[in-house]
């Protein structure tokens, strides 16, 4: 029995994780962990989550916060490499002023 092969059968899957890339959209895949424009951030892989949180807190709570909050989650042994790696990742994208609290 034949299938028919739709639209969403048009993927690129990554051999390394899970990732599925639609490239029929024509969207840009970078190759980079974290990407913030203006208010706007994205990631992924399994830092995705950590990645997003330090920005926020550092956007609104500042760098100690942040830094801590990344101290917190980072693994026992690993907690200076970790946090050294966030930071290396997020920083390029802390340019500007932080989005006003209502």
């Amino acid at each position: 029995m034949s299938r028919s092969v739709e639209p969403r059968a048009r993927r690129i899957a990554c051999g390394v994780c899970d990732a599925v890339v639609n490239v029929a959209a024509g969207v840009e895949v970078l190759d980079q962990p974290f990407y913030a424009k203006d208010t706007i951030a994205t990631a992924g892989g399994c830092l995705a989550s950590h990645y997003l949180a330090a920005w926020i807190i550092a956007r609104l709570a500042g760098h100690d916060a942040a830094e801590g909050a990344l101290h917190y989650v980072a693994p026992v042994g690993e907690k200076g490499e970790y946090v050294e790696r966030a930071w290396r990742n997020i920083t390029p994208y802390l340019h500007g002023p932080a989005p006003a609290l209502v």
